[in-house]
């Protein structure tokens, strides 16, 4: 029993005696290099609030140069494209592009041994670069365009200092995205062995394409119009309508359901030679399967001319009348019918936006009972309505 106390007193000793001696190692510890790039950040952020430029590349130079190497990086890549076009010193920001490539390059190929460099920690260098470069960004620009770079390496360094200025992180909502995109899409053109092609490629431009299939449902409300000898029988009425629309390319699949309002101006002989009184309130239904072909766009206007067959049918009466009167419950018949018509989608919110639109939808629609079924409807009836769409499709990016 003795023994095992003195060795475990010892034990405790040990542990006591370690952990003093890790606690002095952890205070006595100096982070040469990590040490370095901090201070040498600080003294150069000062410099560069004071417009000391010579200051600043004198000490951009010595930390790119001296203190970071593969594993500690002084800079981010945001700040080392900057301070390059800054000091003129453009060399450090193209190297930084290939560098970013090949990372990027080596994840899509999955390897996963990749060395990626340790950053600095945050501090208001990145902000004050943003803030003193934005409003002189056109400076910026023309420096690059007098200095000793070719032509290659002048179009990448200045398409790559517009996108990080106009751009910025939410490419999907910039307004100058267009503009870049086809500055990226001459740049590829002009240099298509350009080392620098798959960072604008990847990084730069934001092309997307709608995939070939989409979606679509509307609502609308409008106005029913009857033609021919079927205005001396019919009244015009009011009209809900709503459907899906099923999109491949440029053709369209309409199905939908339309309902309107009108009655009898006098008595009417319908199905079974059913006598409809004068003044029967009544509905026009109408069920709709149509193709149509949507032409190229005009702008925010898109126009399906469409045709197809559908369902047609007339109820007599409101619904509770339908139940109570054999006449009104058996006047009415679905038949076959067809319809044509033109769609014409006002994209007044949604511009540019390939994954998905909401047009104001502005549809005429002319509906043919077949005559066999329903010769006291010679003429057809004619819709037009005003209504929303929503309609989206998925999206593949172009690279």
């Amino acid at each position: 029993m003795k023994r095992f106390f003195l060795s475990l007193g010892a034990l405790l000793i040990i542990l006591v005696v370690n952990a003093q001696d890790i606690a002095k190692t952890i205070n006595d510890y100096e982070e040469t290099k990590s040490t370095t790039i901090s201070k040498g950040r600080k003294l150069l952020l000062d410099q560069f609030v004071s417009d000391r430029i010579d200051k600043v590349e004198e000490v951009y130079i010595y930390l790119n140069d001296k203190i970071a190497d593969a594993d500690y990086a002084a800079f981010s890549a945001f700040e080392q494209i900057n301070l390059s076009c800054w000091t003129r010193r453009y060399e450090y920001a193209l190297r930084e592009i290939l560098y970013l490539d090949s990372i990027n390059t080596a994840r899509k190929e999955g390897k996963t041994a990749i060395t990626t460099r340790i950053y600095p920690a945050n501090d208001m260098l990145s902000t004050r670069i943003y803030e003193k470069t934005a409003p002189v960004l056109p400076s910026v620009l023309q420096n690059i365009e007098t200095s000793n770079l070719s032509r290659e390496e002048k179009d990448a360094l200045q398409l790559i200092m517009k996108d990080i200025y106009l751009t910025g992180d939410d490419h999907a909502r910039s307004l100058y995205q267009d503009s870049i995109n086809a500055l990226s899409t001459k740049f590829l053109s002009d240099y298509p062995a350009s080392p620098y092609s798959n960072y604008i490629r990847n990084a730069v431009r934001f092309v997307y394409h709608r995939n070939d299939w989409g979606f679509g449902y509307d609502f609308g409300l409008g106005y029913t119009q009857v033609l021919g000898s079927m205005v001396d029988i019919y009244k015009n009425g009011f009209n809900a309508n709503g459907g899906f629309d099923i999109f491949y390319k440029q053709t369209v699949a309409y199905i939908r359901f339309l309902i309107s309002t009108s009655g009898t101006k006098h008595a009417v002989v319908a199905n079974h030679d059913n006598v409809v009184p004068a003044e029967t309130f009544m509905n026009f239904n109408h069920f709709e399967f149509s193709l149509g072909y949507a032409l190229p766009d005009l702008k925010r206007l898109t126009v399906t001319p469409f045709a197809g067959i559908g369902a047609f049918g007339v109820a007599y009466g409101a619904e509770e009348d339908r139940n109570d009167n054999p006449i009104f419950k058996n006047a009415g018949k679905t038949v076959l019918c067809y319809q044509g018509g033109l769609n014409m989608d006002f994209d007044l919110f949604n511009r540019n936006v390939s994954g998905g639109k909401m047009p104001v939808r502005l549809r005429c629609t002319y509906i043919r009972p077949t005559n066999s079924a329903y010769s006291f409807i010679p003429s057809g009836i004619f819709n037009v309505s005003l209504g929303f769409a929503i309609q989206g499709w998925n999206t593949k990016r172009e690279l």
